[in-house]
């Protein structure tokens, strides 16, 4: 069978800049290798970074596919269902739809879109088996259409040896044109932890599940053969298992593998020490996020994070002093949160030995304990499906409000905090003198519409070149 992944396009979220992605998308990859291996033809067209509907036209012209598949996070969802409706118009092709979004919201995924099937879960197999022409009544984890009537089949079960998984299809991507010349790598899957604000177990579950050190190795090792040195872990919970973290690290010392890494997707501060910051250090790992959520306990305790502010301060001042650059991550608004709470926090941030830190309107994703305990407990400002395609965690439009924490000082606590957050990132990108500069420009709203489109794509040229640089200086060619 031919098949054609898609991406969609990343929305134009203000004065018209449309943003390139910063590296290739890990679960399409997957999927492609999947399909790949069982000798299907596969393509995969990454409309977040290429012109739309031009390209999408000529894919579809040149690959003729029998199945196109799209994914979607509940994110903006609204523009996968704008994809689909098109692709609809331009040809009579079969859809799949899948992603987290997908996963969250199950039968309505097909009622809400013309799409043909909607894949929940992990979709390797179940994508695999609809191409194979299974029966779809025979495949787990499909939901599809019959005549009028839409069928959802029993779950599918979550694939226990990550092994068995052929390494993500990274090739059918235009890699070294994406912001970041990085391979995102993927070594595990599903989060045991029960933070009420993650939709991670929407499609991976709460059981960790690691491929073995080798078989991450191998991977790396493939890459490195090809010339790629920059290496990005986007794991939800890569250092749960710490002897695991060890031991891929002692085998890319003892491989002598001169690499660079990165763990942006931040990872927990009561899962790391000191021991395991050096060898990760040794092995080249260079950038380190934190999710701390807030600097109150009380706050903490409500979003079931299960970590200390004692444990957030040794563990950043640790990595700090090994040499890191790292990142802490900050929510606002979430529950038993208040406006002096949030001031701690913005304290506590600015206090931090880190080379940035960001604050996010708190969000609740569709099947997440924090979804439910708003409809319980707080009032929604926006609707969700208004919610989730015109806001942006990034943006200071507070989603719900309760007593204690009114939507306008929600607001007004991002605002402070975005002023914060934009100096010590532009002071972290240009250095001290010239991002004191660049601040006062981005400080004054006139000045900053007019630099702000041209000032980001320049960013995107300096974090492009800097992603090269950054290997070079490691001593890699």
């Amino acid at each position: 069978m031919k098949a054609l992944l898609i991406v969609p396009p990343l929305a134009k979220i203000q004065l018209g800049i449309k943003y390139k992605p910063t590296t290739a998308h890990a679960g399409l990859a997957y999927l492609a290798g999947m399909l790949r291996k069982h000798q299907h033809e596969v393509a995969v067209l990454d409309l977040a970074l290429e012109t739309r509907h031009e390209r999408l036209q000529t894919c579809l012209n040149e690959i003729k596919p029998d199945l196109v598949a799209v994914t979607s996070m509940s994110y903006q969802h609204r523009i996968a269902y704008d994809l689909i409706k098109e692709l609809k118009t331009m040809g009579n092709y079969q859809v799949a739809f899948g992603g987290i979004h997908v996963s969250a919201i199950r039968e309505k995924a097909l009622e809400d879109t013309e799409a043909d099937f909607a894949i929940l879960g992990e979709g390797e197999y179940t994508l695999l088996e609809l191409c194979n022409g299974v029966d779809y009544k025979n495949i787990k984890g499909l939901i599809w259409r019959d005549g009028e009537k839409i069928v959802s089949n029993e779950p599918r079960e979550l694939i226990t040896n990550l092994d068995e998984i052929p390494f993500p299809a990274y090739d059918l991507f235009k890699v070294d044109e994406y912001t970041d010349r990085v391979i995102p790598l993927v070594s595990s899957r599903g989060c045991p932890f029960g933070c009420i604000y993650c939709s991670v177990d929407v499609v991976f579950g709460r059981k960790f599940r690691a491929r073995k050190p080798e078989n991450v190795l191998e991977e790396i090792q493939m890459w490195c053969e090809k010339g790629y040195r920059y290496f990005r872990f986007n794991d939800d919970c890569f250092t749960f298992d710490a002897e695991r973290t060890n031991k891929i690290c002692e085998m890319i010392i003892e491989r002598e593998l001169k690499i660079v890494w990165d763990l942006q997707n931040g990872i927990r501060v009561d899962r790391v020490d000191k021991e395991l910051l050096v060898k990760m250090k040794q092995a080249g790992c260079r950038q380190i996020g934190f999710g701390v959520e807030s600097a109150d306990e009380e706050v903490l305790k409500n979003l079931h994070k299960g970590i200390t502010i004692e444990q957030v301060t040794k563990t950043i001042y640790t990595a700090h002093e090994l040499g890191f650059n790292t990142n802490a991550f900050f929510m606002i608004g979430g529950p038993g949160d208040t406006f002096e709470k949030f001031k701690k926090s913005l304290k506590f941030a600015k206090s931090l030995p880190v080379n940035e830190f960001r604050f996010m309107i708190t969000t609740p994703y569709p099947r997440t304990k924090l979804y439910d305990w708003v409809d319980k407990n707080a009032h929604w400002l926006i609707k969700s499906d208004d919610y989730l395609n015109e806001c942006s965690p990034y943006r200071g439009s507070p989603i719900f409000e309760t007593s204690e924490f009114p939507g306008k000082e929600v607001e007004k606590a991002y605002n402070i905090a975005y002023k914060e957050v934009m100096r010590k990132i532009v002071k972290n990108e240009l250095g001290n003198l010239w991002g004191s500069i660049a601040y006062l420009f981005w400080y004054n709203p006139i000045i900053r519409k007019v630099v702000m489109k041209p000032g980001i794509k320049l960013w995107e040229i300096i974090r492009g070149r800097r992603s090269r640089r950054f290997s070079l200086r490691e001593g890699i060619k």
